[in-house]
């Protein structure tokens, strides 16, 4: 006796929907039926055609969902790629405060070039990395921020004609080379360009708020360069320690620069402690910035900030894309893209003076 295949009302409305789509477009018609008619002509419910519907949107079949009778506009063509895109945080919270802006400018470029897009995760990859292909049923990966211990197998597979990954490295933890596959900021550009800006407003005492890495290697060397000692007791890399550790350090060294990394909750326990601190005014304040600095300003007018480092995040997202994309399409390995990182003095008025770039 045959037993009878189970099929899930979601794989047989995906079926209906995806044959109603093809028969309508070779029909040289450019409208669906509705989500009722699809749903009585399916035998399936409206919300279980509702859910494949918005998965049909997800990845670029259809483009936009049907609402009370309305019709569904499918002259959009299949995509020709599918992309896959991971975010690891591994950092502090609001660490990555950019991420909407950096995926906001990926998916602009990917949709733009007919790539659907699918978000997977990435718990016990190691070893396993070619099984995200086949699994997710994806042409290419764009990777955010990914752990240390991946980077040799992304290395390995990098930009090859069956599964091209690009990988944006938004942290600095980590000493690599840079290669084809990925793109990233300068950090030790970053670093540099930090030093010669305190260098040369004279500050011999400087506090670096942030994590070690390549940014504060370089900075640090700089800094030797021009013959200013950084001690180790005046870095504070967790934020945690902010509040009890800085104001001890300023009580007991003559501070004359303070160096910060974002987020808002380090520059937020910052602005705390400096503006309790009665000499404040003779400290060169540096900041990264951050969408939250003017608001923050604004709640410690006390604390005065001299300088910005603005890192070009926003170019980051297209660049990726643009190189996912081509490595798709041309099936080549394409150059490093190094985005640069300028810091500007801020006056009392709030706005920008000349930057200094490296």
């Amino acid at each position: 006796m045959h037993k009878l295949r189970y099929e899930s009302p979601i794989c047989r409305a995906r079926e209906f929907i995806l044959s109603h789509i093809e028969a309508v477009r070779s029909s040289g018609e450019y409208q669906l039926h509705s989500e009722r008619d699809l749903a009585e002509a399916a035998s399936i419910s409206r919300v279980t055609v509702r859910r494949v519907l918005k998965e049909l949107i997800r990845e670029g079949y259809i483009v936009n969902l049907p609402k009370k009778g309305n019709f569904i506009d499918t002259r959009i063509e299949p995509p020709k790629y599918t992309v896959g895109i991971i975010k690891d945080d591994g950092g502090e919270a609001g660490y990555y405060a950019d991420f909407v802006n950096l995926l906001t400018d990926i998916l602009e470029v990917v949709t733009e070039k007919r790539c659907a897009v699918k978000f997977v995760t990435s718990p016990n990859l190691p070893g396993r990395l070619p099984l995200l292909f086949s699994r997710y049923r994806l042409d290419g990966l764009i990777w955010i921020s990914p752990p240390g211990s991946m980077y040799g197998e992304i290395e390995a597979i990098g930009m090859s004609a069956d599964s091209p990954i690009v990988s944006i490295i938004s942290n600095d933890s980590h000493d690599i080379s840079f290669s084809g596959n990925y793109v990233s900021l300068d950090y030790v550009g970053i670093g540099k360009t930090r030093a010669e800006f305190l260098l040369k407003r004279g500050c011999r005492e400087v506090a670096y708020l942030g994590n070690s890495g390549m940014t504060y290697d370089s900075f640090c060397k700089r800094l030797q360069q021009g013959g200013v000692e950084i001690c180790p007791e005046n870095q504070i890399e967790t934020i945690n320690q902010i509040e009890q550790r800085l104001p001890a350090l300023l009580a007991k060294t003559r501070v004359d620069a303070i160096v910060s990394n974002g987020p808002r909750v380090r520059l937020e326990e910052l602005f705390q402690v400096l503006n309790d601190f009665p000499d404040r005014d003779a400290i060169m304040l540096l900041v990264d910035w951050i969408p939250e600095l003017p608001a923050l300003m604004k709640r410690y007018p006390l604390v005065r900030v001299d300088c910005v480092g603005r890192k070009r995040v926003e170019c980051l997202g297209a660049a990726t894309a643009r190189m996912m994309t081509q490595a798709l399409s041309q099936r080549k390995q394409q150059p490093p893209v190094l985005e640069d990182y300028f810091c500007e003095s801020f006056n009392s008025q709030g706005t920008f003076a000349k930057q200094s770039r490296i």
